[in-house]
């Protein structure tokens, strides 16, 4: 009863191909400077599916996958129909809900994780 319990649509991830690419960008542009991942653990977890079953580690990838879009050349990161840079990393960035949908006391690692990427990502 202590919780408050949403029934989260389900997330929408890049293709393998280009989430691996973001991902790489993420850990070769970003992380170096911002270290808040661990690239090891991160890159295992995507490997295990954790973020298809873990909706808070999903959203940081889904973070993870906006920032690092201004990084890359394929045009899958910008919204269906629009040509626009701006739109890079939209379809992702507007799936991840800063806050917790809890009255737990304590944040998880995931949401720590997941504030700040998505900072990086309106800067």
């Amino acid at each position: 009863w202590e919780k408050l319990i949403i029934d989260a649509p389900q997330h929408v991830f890049p293709d393998d191909d280009l989430l691996t690419s973001l991902v790489n960008l993420y850990f070769e542009r970003i992380n170096p400077i911002i270290g808040i991942l661990h690239s090891p653990t991160f890159r295992q977890s995507i490997a295990e599916g954790l973020h298809f079953r873990d909706q808070a580690f999903g959203a940081v990838v889904l973070a993870v996958c906006s920032v690092a879009s201004r990084y890359s050349d394929d045009p899958r990161v910008l919204l269906d129909g629009v040509n626009s840079e701006l739109s890079c990393g939209w379809k992702w960035f507007h799936q991840v809900h800063p806050l917790p949908a809890s009255f737990s006391p304590e944040p998880s690692l995931h949401q720590l994780q997941l504030l700040f990427v998505r900072l990086l990502s309106i800067k």
